[in-house]
């Protein structure tokens, strides 16, 4: 028997069984699902019944239904579909670094993503992932068979982080490879210039996508609690720094604290739903608290 992908984690994976992720804005789909669909006319007749799960729109419970049998259940229509879905991870050397217990931001970054590919997969919608460095170094297409929640952990498994990434130019080329509107979702630590990340993000909205980012990070980045003489080695070609951390904190965390409000800030402007989580948090509690937010 195969060896099961450290990636796939039974308890965080029953802990968002009762999770959705829904797309905010219109998507094309190929079968019945529970997003919006950009198709009307003939499509929009009643088809079937579907469950209720929290956060459904209560506009479409069928209160006949719940009179007869005590359970809701919403009215599903033709115009209703499902999503394609993209995670895009980062998997440059930046990602390497982890000062936590927990791990490396990579690994966290594949736990997240792997996750987020069950959730997709258990809600019957279709979903694909794409490594990236400085270039796209593993695509696996997206598929709504359950069992292949296996080839995406396979691919995580065996692409390590290496090299340094161009954001800008990795997002413009993958919005170049999608044909539908659907959903992009992009996991990274968002280490490059700023500009050029929101050019990279904006690529990826140009085309009606509904696109989420998450900023993964090692709580030491945020807090740069370092003291004594400290030797920093740059991760992807930034060379070796010696200092003494306590001389340089203020200035450090001015300068990460200014990066994230700004790149916050051109998530809200392009209507992107963003979301910093720390490699301390554990998996769903993040995903609880992002779809919570989204949904509000």
């Amino acid at each position: 028997m195969a060896e099961r992908s450290r990636y796939i984690d039974p308890e965080v994976y029953n802990r968002v069984r009762q999770l959705v992720l829904r797309a905010r804005t219109i998507v094309e789909g190929t079968i019945i699902g529970q997003h919006r669909s950009p198709y009307h006319g003939f499509s929009v007749e009643f088809r079937q019944h579907r469950e209720y799960a929290p956060g459904d729109d209560l506009r479409y419970v069928d209160w006949k239904v719940f009179g007869r049998t005590d359970r809701v259940f919403l009215k599903q229509y033709e115009q209703e579909t499902n999503f394609i879905a993209h995670i895009l991870i980062d998997l440059s050397e930046s990602m390497r670094f982890g000062a936590a217990a927990e791990g490396t931001k990579a690994e966290y970054a594949k736990l997240f993503a792997a996750t987020l590919s069950y959730l997709i997969l258990l809600q019957r919608d279709s979903v694909g992932i794409g490594a990236f460095n400085r270039t796209l170094a593993e695509y696996v297409p997206p598929s709504a068979n359950p069992a292949h929640i296996h080839r995406i952990c396979h691919a995580l498994e065996t692409t390590p982080p290496a090299e340094k990434t161009d954001l800008a130019a990795i997002f413009n080329a993958f919005a170049q490879r999608l044909r539908r509107r659907g959903v992009v979702i992009v996991i990274s630590d968002c280490f490059d210039e700023l500009d050029r990340t929101m050019k990279g993000l904006q690529y990826l909205k140009y085309n009606g996508h509904d696109v989420m980012l998450f900023q993964v990070l090692d709580e030491t980045e945020a807090t740069f609690p370092f003291r004594g003489l400290i030797r920093f080695d740059g991760m992807e070609g930034e060379g070796v720094f010696r200092t003494q951390p306590e001389r340089i904190r203020r200035s450090y965390l001015d300068l990460f604290e200014g990066f994230c409000r700004a790149l916050r800030a051109g998530c809200e402007r392009m209507d992107i739903d963003y979301k910093q989580v720390f490699t301390t948090r554990p998996v769903d509690a993040a995903l609880r608290e992002f779809l919570a937010a989204r949904r509000d």
